[in-house]
């Protein structure tokens, strides 16, 4: 008895591993001719895509489409599985013995020697195929363009994206509905383009320069040399004093000046990524305001400038006026010539111009506002931002298709003391089983630097592979 067990388990061993030996990669794909089904898989999912784009990229709101990309990853995989589980029974019956129920009944029992024997052993055997392609919306739909013109005369049964009744990840893959419904949204204004996290932009304030009031009207008055000498000295004085008080204020006037116009320069840039944008028509309401307040800073920050120059300018017209008043002293001799006199009434203006305003108060007030300003230009160009991220980041989307499949034998045979090799387990002694999985995961997203598609959709790609081997 023992013998013939240890002549069975060799057998179901070798039946076993047979059975679970490495698929081939048509027991994947689930067709002979693989190469052809895989290429078949690409073009579904380039004519699907392209239905779904071609007119959606030309539409207003979906304008910033048309630099995504598409990730796809096409798993194929097969897991095989065989099994062998003969058991078998010895029954050696003995001969009929009396026993003694009670004192009063004797009974005969019958007896019997039982043996039972099971072994099992089972096999295992994957083989997975995976294929990675990307495809960019604005060269498919130059693709699709090119494919409808060349087949513009061919029935529509003999065109290449006219597709029969095929099942699985060469059917019909709903790419077009999934498409319509992710980006619904956009279409209803529920998703704008924007920047995370939120900003807002500040006011700048204005500050007034130096009154540029016409010349007062003055009374005909005679001057000797003398007397435009003494004047002369003490503007020049005066002027001295004025280059003195307003060296700090027109040093941090220079200084705002240029830190604005570096603010300026840059707030620029950032106007020219909205003007050159094809977000504008899904822009959010509160980036447009940021954009709008920076085209008007710019126009503040140019009259505020020429406020605060102007100080400096002034003050430095009246001493080159002084110069040329100085000039025609040394030129003339005992009387007041015309040109004398001319400049003369040019620097007497100009100084009452400078009472006027009072330049040291008046000029440190232009520079403390201009350092406000420039300060908050900064702040404007920050709140910009260098790009202006898409309604949508990404979005993903995965079809699997699983196929099962299996057999199995269970010969069984009752004699007077042999039982075996199948009975009464309720399990086949031979078994074989299949299971192929077909996986497509597609993800959509903008161009990003170097790689072909952007972080997100690579993030949402990584997803569906975690959740796929979770399962």
């Amino acid at each position: 008895m023992f013998r013939k067990l240890m002549f069975v388990l060799p057998v179901c061993a070798s039946v076993a591993s047979g059975c679970v030996s490495t698929p081939d990669l048509s027991a994947a794909t689930g067709t002979e001719h693989s190469e052809i089904m895989i290429r078949d898989v690409v073009q579904r999912v380039k004519c699907e895509l392209s239905e779904a784009f071609d007119k959606k990229v030309d539409q207003r709101e979906f304008l910033w489409l048309a630099s995504w990309t598409a990730h796809a990853d096409l798993t194929l995989q097969v897991n095989d599985s065989a099994g062998v589980a003969p058991n078998g029974g010895y029954t050696k019956y003995l001969r009929k013995s009396n026993a003694m129920q009670d004192k009063n009944v004797i009974t005969t029992v019958s007896e019997a020697f039982t043996l039972s024997a099971s072994a099992n052993l089972n096999g295992q055997a994957e083989r997975s195929e995976s294929v990675s392609f990307t495809i960019a919306l604005d060269e498919l739909k130059l693709w699709r363009k090119q494919l409808d013109k060349m087949e513009a005369n061919l029935p529509p049964e003999k065109k290449t994206c006219n597709f029969g009744g095929e099942t699985g990840v060469t059917g019909n893959l709903g790419l077009k509905e999934w498409v319509d419904s992710a980006f619904y949204p956009v279409s209803e204004g529920q998703l704008q383009a924007g920047i995370h996290p939120f900003a807002s932009a500040g006011r700048s304030g204005g500050a007034q320069g130096p009154s540029s009031a016409g010349p007062k009207a003055k009374a005909e008055v005679v001057l000797t040399r003398d007397q435009v000498a003494k004047q002369a000295a003490l503007w020049a004085k005066e002027l001295g004093q004025l280059q003195e008080q307003t060296k700090v204020s027109f040093d941090k006037i220079d200084t705002g000046i240029k830190s604005m116009d570096s603010a300026d320069a840059d707030l620029q840039n950032k106007l020219k990524v909205l003007n050159d944008s094809k977000y504008n028509p899904v822009l959010a309401p509160y980036l447009k305001k940021i954009y709008a307040d920076g085209e008007k800073y710019l126009k503040n920050h140019k009259s505020l400038q020429d406020n605060c120059t102007a100080y400096k300018t002034k003050l430095g017209a009246a001493q080159s006026m002084l110069s040329q008043l100085q000039t025609e002293l040394n030129r003339s001799g005992g009387d007041v010539p015309v040109s004398l006199e001319i400049a003369y009434n040019n620097l007497s203006e100009a100084m009452d111009g400078i009472h006027a305003n009072d330049y040291p108060k008046q000029s440190a007030t232009c520079a403390t506002t201009l350092t406000q300003a420039a300060d908050q230009a900064t702040k404007n160009a920050n709140a910009l931002p260098n790009q202006i991220d898409p309604p949508i980041d990404a979005v993903g989307h995965t079809v699997t298709f699983v196929v099962s499949y299996g057999a199995g034998i269970s010969p069984s045979w009752s004699l007077l003391q042999w039982k075996g090799p199948g009975a009464g387990t309720g399990s086949p002694m031979l078994s074989a089983t299949g299971v192929r999985t077909h996986t497509l995961s597609l993800a959509l997203g903008p161009r990003s630097g170097g790689p072909a598609i952007g972080t997100d959709a690579l993030r949402l790609i990584n997803n569906q592979v975690v959740r796929s081997l979770g399962q």
